[in-house]
């Protein structure tokens, strides 16, 4: 595997959330993590989609999708 593996202190950096923060994220299982003889390790690759997991649409882009619909609805 050539993948990235990051600790702890790289997650923080990466993510910019405290380590409070991420030891809580692991703890609540809301963030993909792996403990070999006890030591956290992230994927890099799965911490940047789980920072693109959840996005918030701009003003642009909910209009865009809002004349989409009625475009649809008005066939």
């Amino acid at each position: 595997m050539d993948e990235e593996m990051l600790n702890v202190d790289q997650a923080v950096i990466l993510l910019g959330y405290s380590k409070q923060y991420l030891y809580k994220l692991t703890s609540k299982r809301k963030l993909p993590f792996y403990k070999p003889l006890g030591k956290i390790f992230f994927r890099k690759s799965e911490l940047l989609a789980f920072m693109q997991r959840i996005k918030s649409a701009a003003v642009y882009e909910m209009v865009e999708q809002a004349e989409q619909i009625l475009n649809k609805a008005g066939r």
